[in-house]
């Protein structure tokens, strides 16, 4: 599989209207000189490039969500558990 840097290089030679892998200049009438085109192109770089930025933001909520699930799972397992681990060890206090 191809890593995130060929495909921005990919993307940005098309989007200077060149081929990515002869580097020929596109033809006047190609696709990829509209205007539209172009945009998208320009949009999908863009997005890369944020991802790429962001790199392993976000991993820390992921790790919480795990081990929200894993709590979940296990909820309907407690009542079977001794009572010492549910009891808690000190009193609770309010607030």
């Amino acid at each position: 599989m191809q890593d995130t840097n060929r495909h921005l290089e990919i993307l940005q030679a098309q989007a200077a209207g060149t081929d990515p892998i002869t580097g020929e200049v596109f033809p006047a009438d190609s696709p990829y000189n509209q205007p539209e085109i172009i945009r998208a192109l320009f949009f999908a770089i863009n997005q890369l490039e944020a991802l790429a930025e962001k790199g392993n933001q976000g991993l820390a909520w992921v790790k919480k969500m795990n081990c929200l699930q894993n709590a979940l799972v296990m909820a309907p397992r407690l009542p079977s558990l001794p009572n010492y681990i549910l009891a808690p060890t000190e009193p609770l206090k309010p607030g």
